[in-house]
């Protein structure tokens, strides 16, 4: 299956399809996921991204994807990585979410906070507006469709185990975010009426890296065009500029041997032995918003 960026029709479609998590056995009966017809719909408004920044905070943000006893989170490194040279997304990501530039809402519908077998999870693009008070008075405008989820909430958890989302995450300042298209997302938080704090993750598809890589390249040139003197640019022109011509192209930043291994896949999502998407998991936090979403009653 393809994910697209944007829109989310197909993607959301194919939810219930997604199994909980991928196995090299192709004999092994996945789970299905709940149906869910009753409960209140429960809105929030994310108030933050956690972002790693080292491997080891990486790892605990990510998900057993292949059930090999270890934590996926290759797109999460690539954050800590840039991180130490100089391009630091979790103060990006936070302005653009504290200023409404970038604004994430979350329906959540379920019987019980506490405790509920089948629970929905409708991840929201909302328009920009002016900057939130975080007080649960915040009234937002939903502006399309970024993901679903179904699973349970077990002693106040919510364990979203079926799930596909396009997360939008600021990279670089004055520019619009980058949209990360995961398939056989998750999300396991911590939730009250309140809020809520915990991880998202899932698998870039083999054929959503590419693009991916590309969009994230040119962001970066305009970036290191517009401040010659970052960290990052310095870096940038050392490792990139391989004629030696004081620019740096898409193509020598996409086809190097640091982009190739960054964004390398890391999960065999078919069983096949071949790895072939690229995991991902971070952090984030919401709190209690006033919004309409469409489908609701």
């Amino acid at each position: 299956m393809r994910l697209h960026a944007f829109p989310l029709a197909a993607a959301t479609a194919a939810a219930a399809l997604l199994p909980a998590c991928l196995t090299d056995d192709p004999d092994l009966e996945e789970p299905a996921p709940p149906v869910v017809t009753t409960g209140a719909y429960h809105h929030y408004a994310q108030r933050a991204w956690l972002l790693p920044s080292t491997s080891d905070e990486a790892r605990a943000m990510g998900y057993d994807f292949d059930r090999d006893g270890r934590a996926d989170n290759q797109a999460g490194d690539v954050i800590a990585a840039l991180g130490r040279i100089g391009l630091d997304v979790a103060t990006e990501s936070a302005r653009a979410i504290d200023d409404g530039d970038v604004v994430i809402l979350h329906s959540v519908r379920a019987d019980a906070l506490g405790d509920d077998a089948s629970v929905s999870w409708r991840v929201l693009a909302g328009a920009p507006t002016s900057p939130p008070r975080w007080d649960g008075t915040d009234v937002f405008r939903a502006a399309g469709e970024d993901g679903t989820f179904a699973g349970a909430i077990r002693n106040g958890t919510a364990l979203m185990d079926w799930g596909v989302v396009n997360l939008p995450l600021p990279f670089f300042a004055e520019q619009a975010p980058m949209v990360l298209p995961l398939a056989h997302a998750r999300i396991s938080a911590t939730i009250t009426a309140d809020g809520c704090t915990g991880r998202i993750g899932g698998v870039m598809l083999a054929s959503d890296i590419e693009n991916t890589l590309e969009r994230f390249v040119r962001q970066a040139i305009r970036h290191i065009e517009r401040n010659p003197d970052h960290e990052l640019a310095r870096v940038a022109y050392q490792v990139f500029d391989t004629d030696d011509d004081g620019t740096i192209t898409v193509a020598e930043m996409a086809g190097s041997a640091i982009a190739e291994t960054l964004f390398r896949p890391d999960v065999d999502t078919d069983g096949d032995g071949v790895d072939d998407g690229l995991s991902f998991g971070l952090g984030f936090t919401c709190e209690a918003a006033q919004f309409t979403a469409t489908g609701e009653l």
